[in-house]
Order: C-alpha cells, then sequence, then structure tokens
C-alpha cells in the first residue's frame, strides 16, 4: 500500500511539473468542510504517507476519469 501510495504521489508530482514546463494555468479550489471531518482526513492521508494536497488532487482526478 505505500509503495502504491509513493507511485500516486510520484504521478501528482510529475503532473505538477509537466504543467509548469507547458504552462498550463493551475487553480486553486477551496472548499469547506467540518473540522472533525479535516481531522480525520489529515490524519488518513498521514497514515497513508500523503498530504491533503496529493489526496484531493488524485480523488479530483480519480472522479473525472471515472468511466
Amino acid at each position: 500500500m505505500a509503495v502504491e501510495k509513493k507511485n500516486e504521489r510520484a504521478t501528482i508530482d510529475k503532473t505538477e511539473e509537466e504543467a509548469k514546463k507547458t504552462e498550463v494555468k493551475l487553480k486553486h479550489l477551496t472548499i469547506k468542510i467540518e473540522e472533525s471531518l479535516h481531522r480525520k482526513v489529515k490524519a488518513r492521508a498521514a497514515l497513508d504517507g500523503v498530504n491533503i494536497k496529493s489526496l484531493m488532487q488524485k480523488l479530483v482526478l480519480d472522479y473525472v476519469n471515472e468511466q
């Protein structure tokens, strides 16, 4: 599972690097969630060895690529 998370992070990092190289504009996405949910997300992300930013990027990518 840790290897999979590292691969996901590497994919996200690569996507960000490619965006910088090709001058793709990145947008900020702000959401409001309950404090208790934020704590749970932060704790789970830490256990999985990813940060919240990477987790959210992966979730959004998975959502839009869903068939």
